[in-house]
């Protein structure tokens, strides 16, 4: 038998290189991990909004559909979601209410429909209810309450369209008529 010499310290390098190897395929796996992860979740972060910024828009739509409503049968607001499908989505531009609530200056609602839906375009009422629930106030004095069916929205809008509705409760808008041209 022969005895196969090796050189002292050649397992160590060999063993070094492996381990050397080894750190680098695990840093490349971590780092493709990571941006992947990154990445999905960029993109279910951007879903998340756009479908938050539909809902605000179908609220706000529903919102100022409910105020065109009422401007327009005398501070009465619907009682059923029929009801306000029947009439449609209002006007472009609503009045100032007469006098103005002394708290909030100069309207509590936006004067017009793009102010209102903050540039974003108008949704159909149907879209709107699918995704809005409108809890009906049992009367014609009380303003619906407007909340998303589990469904994202932005900070604050949720709010914001139901204080419109509780201010045309206590000052209905006014409705703008037409000038009359001669």
């Amino acid at each position: 038998m022969s005895a196969v010499y090796h050189a002292p310290g050649r397992d160590a390098r060999q063993a070094s290189r492996s381990s050397l190897i080894f750190v680098r395929v695990f840093i490349v796996v971590l780092c493709a991990t990571a941006v992947g992860t990154a990445v999905w979740g960029w993109q279910l972060v951007g879903n998340v909004r756009s479908v938050a910024r539909l809902t605000d828009t179908r609220m706000r739509t529903l919102g100022w559909a409910t105020l065109s409503y009422v401007s327009a049968h005398d501070g009465a607001f619907p009682t059923s979601n029929e009801e306000l499908m029947a009439f449609g989505a209002g006007p472009e531009t609503l009045g100032t209410p007469t006098p103005a609530p002394a708290s909030v200056e100069p309207a509590p609602w936006p004067l017009d429909r793009a102010t209102a839906l903050r540039g974003e375009p108008p949704q159909s009422l149907a879209d709107c209810f699918h995704a809005i629930v409108v809890t009906w106030g049992s009367d014609r004095r009380m303003p619906p309450f407007l909340k998303p069916d589990g469904l994202p929205t932005l900070h604050g809008t949720n709010v914001e369209v139901n204080g419109w509705l509780d201010a045309a409760r206590y000052t209905p808008p006014v409705a703008i008529q037409p000038a009359n041209s001669h």
